[in-house]
């Protein structure tokens, strides 16, 4: 491996101290200007394939960062869908798309999807239904139909149209977002002005989106849900043409192949303590762990790259990006993030627990980059 740049100190250094004494670690705390990384033939590739990746270690998104994915995807006239199916909370889209409008993106919808239980089929509800209707709208559509906007506001969730020019209607045909009206049940609710996407379907507003956002919760239902709705490779496949993707918290999660479930030894570094399941898969070679030096979670991330030494762990701390095009990673915010490379390792296990040297840790501050 090679490293340019001076080294200075980071605020995390008696963090990492104490764990190298703990497990015999190699740590490399690097923060110049560009940080080299070379791995063995086999042995993982950062590299991907596709449009650039936005990942923030949740806790926030600082406005410079989504300045920057707006920029990325475009700009002002970009598309930009949010998917908001990780979080159980029925603001979190509106809140994540306010973000992006607050920003200067003038075409912005939420992705609304349900699952209905019966008939296997998905169930739209439109991107704009109240706490607690998406359920009774859901009951409310024949199998495998869309429920229209009408059918939300009688089931007790009144539509709901923040951002479209006349706020205060509810959602009424399929043409309403072509009057300045919010859009009906029909995949999404557009955020302002007129509308750059050319179809309603979850896959027609997928294959229109230039900037794919994913709200923080829990990034186990977030997959669940995608996977449910068949639209999981319709994400890939828009990555792989060029839509950039981003994300925060358990958006940050499922940008692994390998993703951290959330179920994890904290207290040791022991074999198989972290739990691993699928997860999107758009940034290969690569273990993503996010809120990580606020939630003190490096023993979780170290664990898992252990158990896998052929991926490299990425921990983004909170209000803290990593902008990922190509093979080169710049990090933005308020934080660091830690990376842990295991590739080039010795490892063993016994009973009374693990061993492992030539670990690489480095820790990348805001405004310093680095090139795998």
């Amino acid at each position: 491996m090679s490293r340019r740049g001076p080294i200075r100190a980071a605020g995390v250094w008696s963090y990492l101290a104490l764990a190298a004494m703990a497990v015999g670690l190699r740590v490399l705390v690097g923060c110049g200007s560009e940080i080299v990384a070379t791995g063995g033939a086999g042995r993982g590739d950062w590299r991907h394939v596709g449009g650039g990746l936005v990942i923030v270690g949740g806790g926030g998104t600082p406005e410079g960062v989504v300045a920057r994915a707006i920029e990325m995807a475009g700009g002002a006239d970009c598309r930009v869908v949010v998917v908001p199916q990780a979080s159980m909370r029925a603001e979190a889209g509106n809140e994540s798309a306010e973000m992006f409008r607050e920003a200067g993106a003038r075409n912005v919808r939420v992705l609304r999807i349900e699952i209905n239980k019966s008939a296997g089929d998905v169930v739209n509800a439109g991107g704009m239904v109240d706490a607690g209707s998406a359920s009774n709208v859901q009951r409310s559509a024949d199998a495998g139909n869309v429920a229209n906007a009408t059918n939300a506001a009688n089931t007790g969730g009144a539509a709901y149209a923040k951002g479209a020019a006349n706020m205060g209607d509810a959602a009424k045909s399929r043409d309403a977002a072509n009057k300045g009206h919010a859009s009906k049940a029909g995949g999404a609710v557009e955020a302002g002005g007129a509308s750059r996407f050319r179809g309603d379907s979850e896959i027609e507003i997928l294959n229109d989106a230039d900037l794919i956002w994913f709200s923080g919760g829990d990034q186990n239902r977030l997959m669940r849900r995608l996977n449910e709705a068949g639209i999981a490779d319709v994400i890939r496949q828009r990555f792989r043409d060029g839509c950039v993707v981003g994300g925060t918290s358990a958006g940050a999660a499922v940008m692994s192949e390998r993703m951290i479930t959330g179920k994890a030894d904290l207290e040791s570094i022991a074999h198989g303590g972290t739990e691993l399941a699928g997860g999107l898969g758009l940034w290969p070679g690569v273990i993503v762990d996010q809120h990580f030096l606020k939630r003190r979670r490096f023993n979780r991330l170290y664990s898992a790259v252990l158990d896998h030494p052929d991926l490299i762990g990425v921990g983004i701390d909170e209000r803290t990006a990593v902008i990922v095009r190509g093979d080169r990673i710049d990090v933005m915010g308020d934080s660091s993030v830690m990376i842990i490379d295991a590739r080039n390792a010795s490892t063993s296990a016994g009973e009374r627990g693990r061993t492992a040297t030539q670990v690489r840790v480095d820790t990348i501050a805001p405004g310093d980059s680095s090139r795998f």
